[in-house]
C-alpha cells in the first residue's frame, strides 16, 4: 500500500475512546513495582552523559545500516542552519 494511501486511511480512521489512552500503559501480566525489578545499580566502565549514548547509538546503527543516512539530505543545527547528516 503506498504511504499516501495510509495516510489517508489512518486520517479517515474514528478516534480511539475517550479514556483509552492509558489501556495498555502497563503489563497486565508484570507488575513493575514487585520485588522482581529491585536490583542493585551496576556501576562499570567509564561515566557517559545522555548525548554520548545517543552519539554511540547512532553510531552503531550507521555502522549496521549502511543506508540509514541515505533518505536524509540535511539535518537542522540548533542556530537554524541546515547540514548534511554525513
Amino acid at each position: 500500500m503506498a504511504i499516501q494511501a495510509i495516510a489517508e486511511k489512518v486520517l479517515d480512521a474514528p478516534p480511539p475512546p475517550r479514556g483509552s489512552a492509558l489501556r495498555h500503559l502497563y503489563s497486565g501480566k508484570i507488575d513493575p513495582t514487585s520485588d522482581a525489578f529491585l536490583v542493585a545499580p551496576d556501576f562499570n566502565g567509564e561515566p557517559r552523559t545522555m548525548v554520548d549514548e545517543i552519539n554511540l547509538t547512532l553510531a552503531e546503527r550507521c555502522a549496521a545500516t549502511p543506508t540509514f543516512w541515505s533518505s536524509a539530505k540535511t539535518w537542522p543545527t540548533a542556530a537554524g542552519e541546515k547540514t548534511s547528516p554525513r
